[in-house]
């Protein structure tokens, strides 16, 4: 995993609002600000990937992983490894020659040829590919038989995709930005008890 954005309060801030209340309530609202901060930050990351990638913000959200510190009033946001599976894009499509897919938003779509689309009981669906044929035996031009094993395909990463866009100014408009609503759900949620 690598982390991607840090948000947080400045210790000033924490420490006036700390002699306003009871801690106990301030923990409490420490720790719903920041949750919904870090939901906050999840769908605008996911928005920034949805730009470059073609796949729904549902399949990208569980790539994007929180971790959130009530304490000190900041959170973090992580990106795993985990490549998000070709039959996820949208528009995948089998074809008569293989499988139609369009990665990126803002190039033209491909075909994968010898590749199909699998259904599996439990899991739904995938884009499978046959390994190329080693052995003896009878086999295509291209060297693919029915009977040898099948390899799932995966697209890319989403940490691939943003990784380096998230160190620019992209990612200090978004860290910005999550400062911005951390503040405001704070006070939103100070004033629950001050009421």
């Amino acid at each position: 995993m690598s982390e991607l954005l840090s948000v947080g309060i400045s210790d000033a801030t924490i420490a006036r609002l700390k002699a306003e209340l009871d801690p106990s309530q301030f923990k409490q609202a420490c720790r719903s600000a920041v949750h919904r901060t870090m939901i906050t930050g999840k769908a605008l990351m996911a928005r920034e990937v949805q730009k470059k990638l073609n796949v729904r913000i549902g399949d990208i959200k569980p790539v994007i992983k929180s971790r959130e510190n009530a304490e000190d009033l900041n959170g973090t946001l992580t990106v795993t490894q985990k490549r998000i599976p070709l039959i996820d894009f949208i528009g995948t499509a089998p074809t008569r020659g293989g499988v139609r897919i369009k990665l990126y938003e803002d190039q033209p779509s491909m075909v994968l040829k010898h590749a199909f689309v699998a259904v599996l009981p439990g899991s739904g669906l995938q884009i499978d590919e046959r390994e190329k044929y080693t052995g003896k035996g009878k086999k295509t031009k291209s060297g693919y038989v029915s009977r040898t094993p099948v390899e799932t395909l995966k697209g890319i990463s989403v940490l691939t995709t943003i990784g380096a866009e998230m160190a620019t100014a992209t990612g200090q408009r978004i860290t910005r930005g999550l400062t911005e609503t951390l503040e405001k759900n704070l006070l939103s949620q100070l004033d629950r008890f001050t009421k």
